[in-house]
Formats: structure tokens, sequence, C-alpha cells
């Protein structure tokens, strides 16, 4: 679990298990010819962004929200700011026919 891979121009939050090295998530950046995720932009998340001013501190919360059955749903991640806040999730993950889902909830649970 990458719960931050960032710096002051890109965000992700990720999900591996462990024979995937892309695994599933969420954010911003990766470049031009990068075809992942982008789910806010520059003008969100950035040096003297209108929301996240990654020149000044800020604040992140990450979640873990499981099922009634106590598995893993999503990794769902706040990054904060003053007022302004960007809110990011991901869930649904497979891999390879697996459920990948199933696999980080029992990477969990073992601890």
């Amino acid at each position: 679990i990458d719960l931050q891979e960032a710096n002051m121009h890109a965000w992700h939050s990720t999900l591996h298990v462990l024979d995937d090295g892309s695994g599933i998530g969420a954010g911003y950046g990766g470049g031009m010819n990068w075809n992942g995720h982008r789910d806010f932009t520059a003008k969100d998340y950035g040096p003297n962004s209108l929301c996240i001013n990654t020149l000044k501190p800020y604040q992140v919360e990450v979640g873990f929200p499981v099922n009634d059955r106590g598995q893993l749903r999503a990794m769902t991640t706040v990054i904060s700011q003053g007022g302004c806040s960007l809110s990011i999730s991901s869930s649904g993950y497979r891999y390879g026919g697996r459920d990948g889902m199933a696999e980080v909830s029992e990477a969990l649970r073992e601890g």
C-alpha cells in the first residue's frame, strides 16, 4: 500500500497486491505521456495552486472502509489545506483475474 507517492507536482495513493508493481491508484500527475488516473489538475494541487499549495504544509487523511464481512471496500484519501480539500478513492481492484481487494484485505488482517 502506497499511501503517498508524491512530490510538489504530483500525488498518487495506490493499492498493490504482491506481484502487481502498478496497482490501482488515484491522484494526479505522471508526465505528459502517462495515461494513468488524473483525478485533479495542477490548478488543484501544486506550487501556488488554488486548493493545495504544495509550497505550504497540508494535511492528509487515509481511510480503509470495509464491508459487513470486514473486507476492504476502498482506500480513500483526503488532502486538505485551509478550507479546501481533494478527495480520491481506489476500489474494485482486480489483477490477473484475481480479487485484488480481497488479497489486500487479507494482507492487512495479517499485519
